[in-house]
């Protein structure tokens, strides 16, 4: 029987691992320091790998003292530094550069420039956040700017960082409504929030306590068909189970999965304290592999997706979206990728059969095959379109070639704005001393280079973008020319 669980306390100075019984006892303690890194006044830095093998020390120690091997810990819980910034290689794990700890100030004139511009509370809406030096997306454009190759390598999906997707909270109406919360005092009220979610852009939807356990159903089969991501707490009343039968995607905090073995009258209130006070006086007693819990483990394992990589043989092909724009499908072991004409080459990663999403970019793919499995068209879901690509044979026409002329970078200030592809789709243009780039919604910022005036192009992917101005050569709209396609974007305030 697992008799223990561990904690890694994985702090700005050091880290440590506690190991702890079962009556919540500490058992054993390790903890190692490393080093502060200051390469210039404010900045500061820590070595990734020096943290991972202090881990690992601190681990390996802390069992040597009670005897114990892996397999005693029936569980391991995390903390970590929130904001130190780290980005990593996705082949080999290894940092590209020393993490940014979140102490660190290289950033404040980046700070003072964006709220210059708007404001400190310029992102706000996007992101909840004022603008400061202590959050990560900064330091991880400063990572991409100034480490050699590192924004061409993210581009091509060969670099990795973590990824914040925002969930819409919604809470039913009760003494222990959460304060944040979008509140629903009936099923279609939720079903209406959840509607709303999906338009603001949100990619999932996190329940609440007071949530009445009798709207799950509904609800949560209206958030799937969106395709909308459902987690959070348990509503009060009923199991972890109820709420997994129901559809949850994910169990929010570890003490709402061991919530399954407490007894009715903890769970009959447990929005409140009694979440948080049940499983600290109960667990102890509970047995990880009796019925109850070994229930729950099964299910939420069993739900995990995962994609026989023999069906990668009918997707594997040509798919053509426009009449010079391809998406070529292939297979590399297990894994799929997909290359746009004229873009770098990147992997698809399942959620079930036959729907995939990528990493690099806000988009997703899915397949439509016949009754032997072969895919005969993909759908393109991006920037709020769905575009359909029949599968073709034959070799694409080549791409054209672009010449980069030097032009007066004054002109960039009548191109400087944010401009409207789709309704959560925009293009900012931006210029950084002589030279413009462009950022899609949810992707990397890049140069454009001039071929004229007027007429600019992408060097990372075979894209190009015109400007349209007015008398005054202030740009009212731009047309992005990619796929063999021209869309039209009309500048937004």
């Amino acid at each position: 029987m697992k008799n223990y669980i561990g904690a890694i306390d994985q702090g700005t100075t050091s880290t440590r691992f506690m190991v702890f019984d079962q009556s919540a006892r500490i058992a054993a303690v390790a903890q190692k320091e490393h080093e502060q890194i200051y390469p210039k006044p404010g900045w500061v830095e820590h070595d990734p790998l020096e943290i991972l093998r202090r881990t690992r020390e601190v681990i390996a120690g802390a069992l040597e003292q009670r005897g114990l091997r892996a397999s005693d810990l029936a569980a391991i819980g995390i903390t970590n530094q929130r904001e130190t910034t780290v980005l990593w290689e996705r082949k080999s794990g290894k940092p590209v550069a020393n993490a940014i700890v979140w102490q660190d100030t290289r950033v404040a004139e980046d700070v003072a420039r964006f709220a210059g511009q708007g404001g400190q509370d310029r992102f706000r809406r996007q992101t909840g956040l004022p603008l400061s030096t202590y959050f990560s997306s900064l330091k991880l454009r400063w990572l991409l700017e100034n480490v050699p190759g590192a924004r061409e390598r993210a581009a091509a999906g060969e670099l990795l960082f973590p990824h914040v997707y925002p969930s819409s909270l919604i809470d039913g109406r009760g003494p222990y409504t959460a304060q944040v919360a979008n509140v629903a005092t009936s099923q279609e009220e939720a079903i209406a929030l959840i509607d709303k979610a999906k338009a603001k852009g949100f990619t999932g939807v996190k329940f609440y306590g007071t949530f009445s356990a009798a709207w799950l159903p509904a609800s949560i089969a209206e958030a799937h068909k969106l395709g909308l991501h459902v987690h959070g707490h348990v509503p009060v009343g009923i199991r972890p189970m109820e709420a997994i039968d129901d559809g949850y995607d994910e169990i929010t905090h570890i003490y709402w999965v061991i919530m399954q073995a407490m007894p009715d009258s903890v769970i009959a209130v447990s929005n409140s304290l009694a979440r948080i006070e049940g499983p600290a006086r109960y667990a102890k007693d509970v047995d990880l592999e009796g019925p109850a819990m070994k229930l729950i483990i099964d299910t939420m394992a069993s739900k995990q997706i995962a994609v026989d990589p023999k069906l990668f043989d009918g997707y594997i092909g040509r798919y053509q979206l426009a009449p010079d724009f391809i998406l070529a499908v292939t297979r590399e072991g297990d894994h799929l990728f997909t290359q746009a004409t004229g873009q770098p080459k990147v992997e698809l990663f399942p959620e079930s059969n036959q729907d995939y999403f990528l990493k690099v970019v806000d988009a997703q793919i899915t397949f439509v095959i016949d009754s032997n499995g072969r895919g005969t068209e993909l759908i393109l879901h991006q920037g709020g379109r769905d575009q359909h690509a029949k599968r073709i044979e034959g070799e694409p026409p080549p791409a054209k070639e672009h010449k980069e002329v030097t032009v007066d970078p004054k002109l960039f200030n009548g191109y400087i704005g944010r401009y409207q592809l789709a309704p959560n789709f925009i293009l900012t243009i931006t210029q950084e001393d002589d030279h413009l780039f462009q950022q899609a919604t949810g992707q990397p910022k890049f140069q454009i280079y001039p071929e004229n005036e007027r007429d600019y192009f992408l060097k990372v992917v075979d894209a190009q973008i015109t400007f349209v101005t007015d008398g005054n050569g202030r740009a009212t709209e731009l047309i992005l020319h990619q796929g063999g396609m021209d869309q039209h974007a009309k500048r937004i305030e």
